[in-house]
C-alpha cells in the first residue's frame, strides 16, 4: 500500500501536457471587439489520384502505417505572416488561415513551440464545428516538433492569444500541413467485416481495450496501432508497444490519440479529441518487427486509461482478440478461436505466428502494431502484416513475443521477477485530492460482501484488488456499488476503485 500512496502523491503533481478540446478561442467570445479579416495561405493540393495508387501497392501486405494525409511543407511565423489584433487592455491575438481545396481534414506540425504561461493556441475550421486546444505552456517542446490532431474541413484558422504580461514572449513556427485525402470521420459502413469494438463478452478484454491507442506518425499523416503496457513495478511508466515499421520521422513529433472508439465518434473527427505528443524510442527490433516507446507524458486520470498486462510465453491459447485502428477508423476487433501457429512468413522471409482465419472481423491497413490479446486480457503479440481479406482468403502474421522477451525484460520486468506474464492495472495518477473523505468501504475488515459508499454522482466502473506482492487477484465489473471477497484468503489487500473520472485507492482487510 505504501508504494501506491507514493505513486498517488507523485502522479497528482505531474503536469500533463495533453491536447484536448476544452474552452474556446478568445475571438469567439469577443467578436464585437475583434473583427478579424483573416489572411489565408492557399496551398496547392497534392495529386490525390497518384497518392491513392501508391497506397494500393503499399497496403497489400498491411505491414506499413496507413496513410490518410499528405504532408505539405510550409514556413509560417507569427512575426512575418498572419494578422495581429490588439485589444484595448494590451492583450493581443494572432490569426492565420490555411486553405487547401478538396481536403477532408487539415492538421499542422509546430516547430520551436515556446508558449508563455497565460498564452494559448487553438486550431479550428471555418465553420467552427471542429477544433483542438488549448495548446499552452505545458506543451512546449524544447526545439522538438509537435504534431496535432487533424481538424475536419479544407479551411482552418490557427489562433494564438497572448496576454499583455507576456507580450512578445511567445514563439513558434508551422513547418508542415497534413492534407487529409481519406475519410477518417468514423463512418465504416462500406467495410462489412470491419467490426467496431463495443463489447466482446469478455470483461477482461473489454477492460484491456482502453489500453489500445492510435498513433500518428510522419507529420501526423499516417496511422499505426499500439498498446500501453504495465510493468512489474506497477509505477505507471507509459511504455507503448507497436511495430518497428512505425518509424517515420522524429518520435518527438508523433501523436498518441486516446479513446477513439465508436461511443466517442459522431461522424466527424470530434472523436479524435484527446492526445499526447512525443515519445522516446527505447527498442527498435527489425528482426521481431517490434518497437517499444516511452511516452513523454502520462495520460491524465480523467481519460481512464488502462495499462495492459502481458503474457509472452509460447502458449497463447485458442481464444484471441486483435484490437486495432484499421483504416484510421474507431477501435475495431478481430476474433478467432484458433491458436496461432509458428510458421515461415514467405513474403517477409522470417518466422512469425500465423492466424489462418478470423471468426469475426479482419485486419486492415492501419492494423500494423495492433496488440493481440488472449482470453485473460493479456497482450500476447503484435500484428506484423498479412493478406487476409473479407472473403476469408489469405493469412495474417504476428510477432513471436517469447523470442523478444530478452529485449523487453529490462523495461517490463524492472523487479526482476523472472516471469513472462504480468497483470495490467489502472495507474493511480487519477486519484482525486478530495476523494479521501467521500469514498468508504464497509465493513472493513470484511469476509464476504463489501459495500462502496461514495457521496458523489459518478458510477463505479471497476474494482481491482491487489495482494501484498502487487499481484492483481480480482478484476470486477460491479452491477451495484458492492463486491464479494469471500474467495480471497485472509490478509491485507489494496483496492483500486475506478470511477468515471478518477481512481481511488483503499486498504481492505479480509478476515
Amino acid at each position: 500500500m505504501f508504494f501506491i500512496l507514493i505513486l498517488s502523491i507523485l502522479f497528482c503533481n505531474v503536469l500533463v501536457a495533453q491536447v484536448d478540446k476544452d474552452g474556446q478561442p478568445v475571438s469567439w467570445s469577443l467578436e464585437s471587439e475583434i473583427a478579424p479579416n483573416t489572411q489565408f495561405l492557399e496551398l496547392t493540393p497534392p495529386d490525390v489520384e497518384a497518392l491513392l495508387a501508391e497506397d494500393i501497392l503499399v497496403n497489400q501486405c498491411k505491414d506499413q502505417p496507413f496513410r490518410f494525409a499528405s504532408s505539405i511543407a510550409v514556413v509560417i511565423e507569427p512575426l512575418n505572416d498572419g494578422q495581429w489584433i490588439n485589444r484595448h487592455n494590451g492583450d493581443r491575438v494572432w490569426m492565420m488561415g490555411i486553405r487547401a481545396e478538396g481536403a477532408l481534414s487539415l492538421g499542422v506540425t509546430f516547430g520551436n513551440l515556446s508558449i508563455p504561461k497565460g498564452a494559448y493556441l487553438y486550431i479550428y475550421n471555418s465553420s467552427r464545428s471542429d477544433f483542438i486546444g488549448p495548446i499552452n505552456s505545458s506543451n512546449n517542446k524544447s526545439n522538438q516538433p509537435m504534431g496535432t490532431i487533424p481538424v475536419y474541413g479544407d479551411e482552418i484558422v490557427v489562433e494564438y492569444f497572448e496576454p499583455f504580461e507576456v507580450r512578445g514572449d511567445g514563439q513558434f513556427t508551422i513547418s508542415s500541413v497534413a492534407f487529409g485525402y481519406r475519410d477518417v470521420s468514423g463512418d465504416n459502413d462500406d467495410q462489412p467485416c470491419l467490426i467496431s469494438f463495443t463489447a466482446s463478452g469478455n470483461s477482461l478484454v473489454e477492460t484491456a481495450s482502453s489500453s489500445v491507442q492510435l498513433m500518428l506518425v510522419d507529420n501526423c499523416t499516417r496511422v499505426v496501432s499500439g498498446v500501453l503496457l504495465n510493468n512489474t513495478s506497477n509505477n505507471g511508466t507509459p511504455y507503448f508497444l507497436t511495430t518497428h515499421t512505425a518509424d517515420y520521422g522524429n518520435p518527438e513529433s508523433w501523436l498518441f490519440v486516446f479513446n477513439v472508439n465508436q461511443q466517442q465518434c459522431d461522424g466527424t473527427l470530434n472523436c479524435w479529441g484527446r492526445s499526447l505528443s512525443g515519445a522516446k524510442m527505447l527498442l527498435h527490433d527489425e528482426e521481431s518487427n517490434i518497437a517499444l516507446l516511452q511516452l513523454d507524458e502520462l495520460p491524465p486520470g480523467k481519460w481512464n486509461t488502462f495499462y495492459s498486462g502481458w503474457n509472452f510465453n509460447a502458449d497463447i491459447g485458442n481464444e484471441i482478440y486483435c484490437m486495432q485502428y484499421a483504416l484510421a477508423q474507431p477501435l475495431s476487433v478481430s476474433v478467432s478461436d484458433n491458436e496461432p501457429s509458428a510458421q515461415w512468413w514467405e513474403a517477409k522471409q522470417k518466422n512469425a505466428l500465423e492466424v489462418q482465419s478470423w471468426q469475426s472481423g479482419m485486419t486492415f491497413p492501419g492494423s500494423a502494431g495492433s496488440p493481440l490479446f488472449n482470453s485473460q486480457g493479456h497482450v500476447v503479440s503484435t500484428f506484423l502484416g498479412g493478406n487476409n481479406n473479407c472473403r476469408g482468403w489469405g493469412k495474417d502474421y504476428f510477432s513471436d513475443m517469447s523470442e523478444c522477451w530478452e529485449q523487453l525484460e529490462p523495461y517490463l520486468d524492472p523487479k526482476r521477477k523472472g516471469s513472462k506474464t504480468h497483470d495490467g492495472f489502472f495507474p493511480s495518477n487519477a486519484i482525486r485530492p478530495d476523494s479521501k473523505e467521500v469514498v468508504m468501504l464497509f465493513p472493513n475488515p470484511a469476509n464476504a460482501l463489501v459495500n462502496v459508499n461514495f457521496n458523489g454522482e459518478e458510477s463505479l466502473l471497476r474494482v481491482l484488488i491487489f495482494d501484498q506482492t502487487g499481484r492483481q487477484v480480482k478484476n470486477i465489473s460491479p452491477q451495484f456499488p458492492q463486491f464479494q471477497v469471500n474467495e480471497l484468503g485472509s490478509g491485507i489487500y489494496s483496492v483500486s476503485l475506478v470511477f468515471e473520472t478518477f481512481v481511488h485507492h483503499k486498504t481492505l482487510v479480509v478476515k
